[in-house]
């Protein structure tokens, strides 16, 4: 009697949990633009570093706070000198903590534009694949397209990248990609 009695109550407690995980995982959303709006007037000198910074190490892609990653796509190995730093990582990692971010990425075949997420989303899809959304910050040296007046109701559904502007080389961007795990 009390082991049937664990039974349904267990699988009444894992049903919810799973439901909840599920509503979770669909009401999940990016911060709206006026946030990021907000975070941005908020750490202006913050932002403009990392884009001279960015503008500098003009032969890297990524910078992550646990790797950076060099425009022909190898990692900088820890070792000073080999085209990077631990003291430059270290400048990054504290505008990081300024702004709200863990990374900074540039496409290696267009270094006009870097991007810095604050929010990423990623819902998966039949055959492993995944659509990956990612909501940020751009610097672009060319002016970007297309250009929104809100990225606020941009979803799973808006394919392609899509920019607001903000403030002289300043964007707002929305990006919607697919990944396959390696």
């Amino acid at each position: 009697m009390w082991r049937r009695r664990f039974i349904f109550t267990s699988s009444i407690l894992i049903t919810v949990a799973g439901v909840s995980w599920i509503v979770a995982s669909r009401t999940a959303s990016h911060p709206n633009d006026q946030s990021l709006i907000a975070n941005f007037e908020g750490h202006r000198a913050a932002f403009d570093s990392l884009a001279q910074m960015t503008d500098a190490d003009d032969d890297v892609i990524t910078v992550a706070r646990d790797y950076v990653m060099f425009r022909d796509y190898t990692k900088w190995t820890g070792v000073d000198g080999q085209g990077f730093s631990h003291p430059r990582l270290a400048e990054y990692r504290e505008l990081f903590d300024q702004v709200g971010t863990d990374s900074i990425h540039r496409s290696a075949d267009d270094k006009n534009i870097v991007r810095i997420a604050a929010s990423v989303l990623v819902k998966e899809i039949e055959d492993q694949y995944s659509i990956v959304l990612d909501k940020g910050y751009a610097y672009a040296h060319v002016e970007p397209s297309p250009l929104v007046d809100s990225l606020d109701n941009l979803g799973f559904d808006s394919k392609g990248t899509f920019y607001r502007r903000l403030s002289g080389n300043w964007f707002l961007y929305h990006q919607w990609s697919v990944a396959k795990p390696e």
